[in-house]
């Protein structure tokens, strides 16, 4: 239809840049103004193709429509649509088409199915790999294709995906078709674990160095607070057990940060209010205080000296009529 208004237009030697848009901005200006190169007839002939042409797009719209909705109805559909490339077309057509997948043991074997695997031609020890055997449902496989070729589009994007870095990779040394059938090939696969395991799709970007030893930063400081967390406890359930109120107890919040056995405790109190800097290293047997509290105060001292033992660290809880006595 498109074609035919081009073709009537340059029989009269009205050329119009390629394009639907800009065919679709100049056609009424051109039947209006150009009066003098058309005749009454062909404008017309051009009028009902322009409006068969605006009946089609609305009909395409009206379809696309339902198809969407039809697209989020479904959960497959909408784990389908989380994947790079999917959108609703290509999700619907490929539930309309397999189901849950079921039918297939693995993705390479969906792959093979919608035949985005070369041909294989081998004789004795020689493997020879042709074209691709275009198998299957030629439409889901075409769908797939394209939404391929929109993702080879923008290069900025692949970094986003997991399987950026083999993409970069490869669009270095494959030629653009194979680059875009080996993707294809991909993005099937992944489709059908998606579609199997009912589940979204999860971008895993692999890390830089700089990124990765910030994460480790974050995992190990994670893994060090629990363990103080959990050692804060022992340590105030064995304080418990020695006697004290709860009064005495819920004075501070203790928190040991003692990182070996071997040295003396390196820790800090939480006050409610207030959190005093971390204790020192004490080079004496006698352990000095080191911040006063309410009713008593924390006090390091070596492991001889301790009275509550901890797993890495030895505390000592001294009422502060103790500490005045000294």
């Amino acid at each position: 239809m498109i074609n035919q208004i081009r073709g009537f237009l340059l029989e009269h030697g009205i050329a119009v840049r390629q394009g639907l848009r800009f065919l679709r901005q100049q056609l009424p200006d051109i039947m209006a103004k150009r009066s003098d190169v058309l005749s009454p007839r062909m404008i017309r002939i051009i009028g009902d193709l322009s409006a068969d042409w605006r009946c089609l797009d609305e009909r395409i719209e009206h379809v696309t429509e339902e198809i969407e909705v039809l697209a989020h109805g479904s959960e497959g559909c909408r784990q389908l649509m989380t994947v790079p490339g999917i959108g609703p077309i290509i999700a619907s057509a490929m539930v309309a088409a397999i189901g849950n997948g079921a039918a297939f043991a693995k993705g390479r074997d969906f792959a093979a199915w919608l035949g985005l695997v070369p041909k294989q031609m081998s004789t004795g020890d020689r493997t020879i790999l042709g074209r691709i055997t275009k198998r299957g449902n030629r439409y889901l496989r075409t769908m797939i294709m394209q939404g391929a070729r929109v993702i080879l589009l923008r290069p900025a994007n692949w970094a986003k995906h997991s399987f950026g870095p083999w993409l970069t990779a490869a669009a270095q040394r494959l030629h653009h078709n194979v680059l875009a059938t080996a993707l294809a090939n991909k993005l099937a696969r992944i489709a059908w674990t998606v579609l199997m395991q009912a589940r979204s799709y999860e971008a895993r970007v692999k890390l830089t160095r700089r990124e990765d030893i910030r994460r480790g930063l974050r995992v190990g400081l994670r893994k060090w607070r629990n363990g103080s967390r959990r050692r804060t406890r022992d340590l105030v359930t064995q304080a418990a057990s020695q006697g004290l109120s709860e009064n005495e107890i819920g004075c501070a919040r203790i928190s040991m940060m003692a990182r070996s056995t071997n040295a003396p405790c390196k820790g800090r109190i939480q006050m409610r209010k207030t959190n005093p800097p971390p204790f020192t290293q004490n080079s004496a047997c006698n352990a000095r205080p080191v911040r006063k509290c309410r009713r008593f105060q924390i006090m390091s001292a070596l492991p001889h000296k301790a009275d509550i033992n901890s797993r890495d660290c030895h505390v000592r809880l001294v009422p502060m009529h103790e500490i005045a006595a000294r």
